[in-house]
């Protein structure tokens, strides 16, 4: 549901943009939601934690890197290529967790 965000671009009014990016946040929470439990199903108990607090860092430095990037591009583009790239980022994680991790099952120390 996440790539409906792009009908924001084309919207006619200010409530239709807030309307369309609403459902688009609500899918991005779906999707993230259902990706919490993932360090638990992988890792030792004794490792969740370590593993989670890393996860969430690196999704915190990426977020620091975007905003400076949203602003040049709303600034000197317009806010189409921020959508797009929302659109983009969330299909594309999920295909490369589905890549990096095709059998959701507890990790064995080979």
């Amino acid at each position: 549901m996440v790539p409906l965000v792009l009908l924001a671009i084309s919207a006619k009014s200010a409530s239709w943009a807030l309307a369309v990016i609403a459902v688009a946040m609500f899918a991005i929470q779906v999707k993230s939601s259902s990706l919490f439990t993932l360090p638990a199903d992988l890792f030792a108990s004794r490792h969740v934690a370590t593993v989670w607090g890393l996860s969430g860092a690196a999704g915190s430095f990426g977020r620091m890197l975007f905003q400076p990037l949203v602003g040049w591009f709303v600034d000197h583009v317009s806010y189409t290529p921020v959508f797009v790239i929302v659109s983009v980022m969330h299909i594309l994680s999920a295909v490369i967790i589905m890549w990096m991790i095709p059998r959701i099952e507890p990790l064995s120390a080979r």
